[in-house]
């Protein structure tokens, strides 16, 4: 999500959605995609067949202190409920 941060190793700064952390990085390893937080559509849009995680923190603080609506965090974990690939265990 943008303005989200995840820590300090190579692969979390690239999850991390502020480019301000990735800064003297480069180059990061490819494969992550940012959209806005508590935006679901941006979410689905963002999903296709290389997806393997949707990776958010509830409440963001480092970017400011975001707080998702409770239809947003329904959504997402619908949407993950409806995406999986097999069984797991919650």
């Amino acid at each position: 999500m943008l303005k989200s941060f995840h820590g300090r190793t190579i692969a979390m700064i690239t999850a991390t959605g502020q480019d301000k952390v990735k800064v003297g990085f480069e180059p990061l390893p490819a494969g992550f995609a940012h959209v806005p937080f508590n935006d679901i559509d941006a979410v689905k849009k963002a999903i296709n067949e290389k997806t393997i995680a949707i990776m958010l923190e509830p409440i963001q603080c480092e970017g400011g202190i975001n707080i998702p609506s409770v239809e947003y965090m329904k959504a997402l974990r619908a949407l993950c409920d409806e995406k999986r690939p097999g069984p797991y265990i919650r």
